[in-house]
């Protein structure tokens, strides 16, 4: 497969993007997340030959995490104009879920022994400038980890992506985001309005510091008054 930066071309009939949309209200305020998605391109300058990493975890577990990764990619792609790759790397696969992908091979294979290459799991989207990387067919089976796997993970996505967006879930329950947290570029733990509890923010930051993450932000993620 060839990465050209239109992502029009749907792989394995998977992944239809506009449906996640259209199913799932509009919820999230999409101006904060282009400001992001700039804030992000302008604070991070690509190395040469590298692709930017971003983790986006949670506090805790929320309905609308997912959604706000799919909002940051979608205003990643459109923005910049750039390929972006995201990946699933949650444990219950709530984003592979999202985009109809649960039966999907994906970071489960890329992990394993022997490990897959990434051209023959990425799965292109009906959003241009978007790829996506399920979690895997075995849905509910921890990842791998340990920080040797997490750094060598990395570097085998290769640099075909301008980023590439990890979504890890609640991150005080996935040893595996944790696991990638001091080598990604950028951590992005989302607070959702309403949701995350104070007391669950502190311990996820306490965890994240623990963990040698280098580059943590919270992002205060507000809903509409219909999700509230």
């Amino acid at each position: 497969m060839s990465f050209n930066g239109n992502g029009n071309h749907n792989h394995n009939g998977h992944n239809p993007w506009w449906r996640v949309w259209k199913r799932e209200p509009r919820n999230l305020d999409l101006a904060a997340y282009r400001r992001l998605a700039f804030q992000l391109h302008h604070g991070m300058p690509r190395m040469e030959n590298a692709s930017r990493s971003v983790l986006v975890v949670t506090p805790n577990e929320s309905n609308v995490w997912a959604t706000g990764c799919l909002a940051l990619v979608t205003c990643m792609a459109e923005e910049l104009q750039r390929p972006v790759l995201l990946v699933d790397a949650d444990g219950e696969g709530a984003v592979s879920r999202a985009l109809d992908s649960s039966f999907s091979p994906g970071l489960d294979k890329f992990l394993g022994q022997p490990p897959k290459p990434i051209q023959d799991l990425v799965l292109a989207t009906s959003q241009p400038n978007v790829w996506f990387l399920p979690k895997g067919t075995s849905q509910y089976s921890p990842l791998p980890t340990s920080p040797q796997i997490a750094q060598e993970s990395l570097a085998r996505l290769g640099n075909n992506w301008d980023f590439v967006v990890i979504a890890g879930g609640a991150v005080l329950r996935n040893s595996f985001a944790l696991s990638l947290a001091p080598h990604v570029d950028k951590v992005l733990l989302l607070a959702i309005e309403s949701q995350s509890r104070v007391a669950d923010i502190d311990a996820a930051q306490n965890a994240l510091e623990q963990c040698r993450a280098k580059n943590v932000s919270l992002v205060l993620t507000q809903l509409s008054e219909t999700v509230r």
